[in-house]
């Protein structure tokens, strides 16, 4: 999932049974798994001076591991709560057929930015792709639309990955998975690689 790209980052969260995540205590039996979300490519792209603002979370179709077009969008200023984890409880995605053979249903967030800090957007975008921070899935062009999506006049579309992909993988295996999007800081130092989490799950259900 993480390698095709379809989350934010390649870092997670593992907490143990007791550990606290943000006020929720992680139940005995259980192990907790904290993802990026793309608030944390907000924030990269506001410190290089691109300030964005989300508009919504929607169902993202991908075709060839590339977004294609959106299904299904609910507006964040239009719901208290979060719109994509509604769509995962939902059974409305295929997050691990994505990830598998590069067609699916993923969620998305999707946000504007002025057409003035393209450039700077664009800088930053290459930049995670070095580093293989994956996120950024679709920069659009000044007023176009972007994958069927109207934009407002002198703005540019984002289309991101959100960090609920990798709990959407889980919960459809598994509808026993609490799925809660619960957004705040975290010590970068407490994150490990997604490519170790199975091994370090597995010493704490020894």
């Amino acid at each position: 999932m993480f390698r095709a790209r379809l989350a934010v980052g390649a870092r997670v969260l593992l907490a143990a049974p007791g550990d606290e995540i943000h006020g929720r205590t992680v139940p005995d039996d259980h192990i907790g798994l904290g993802t990026m979300c793309s608030l944390t490519l907000a924030g990269m792209l506001m410190r290089h001076g691109v300030p964005s603002h989300p508009l919504f979370g929607g169902l993202l179709r991908v075709e060839g591991f590339k977004p294609a077009h959106f299904l299904e969008m609910a507006r964040y200023d239009g719901t208290s709560l979060s719109p994509n984890e509604l769509f995962i409880r939902a059974g409305f995605t295929s997050v691990a057929r994505a990830a598998t053979t590069g067609s699916g249903v993923v969620t998305a967030s999707f946000r504007e930015v002025p057409m003035t800090a393209l450039d700077r957007l664009r800088e930053v975008q290459r930049a995670c792709d070095e580093a293989v921070f994956p996120g950024i899935m679709h920069v659009g062009r000044p007023g176009q639309p972007v994958l069927n999506v109207p934009v407002h006049e002198g703005r540019v579309g984002v289309v991101m990955a959100t960090g609920l992909n990798p709990i959407a993988c889980l919960w459809e295996r598994d509808h026993r998975i609490d799925v809660r999007a619960m957004v705040g800081p975290m010590p970068f130092d407490r994150l490990i690689p997604f490519s170790t989490f199975r091994h370090h799950a597995l010493q704490l259900a020894r």
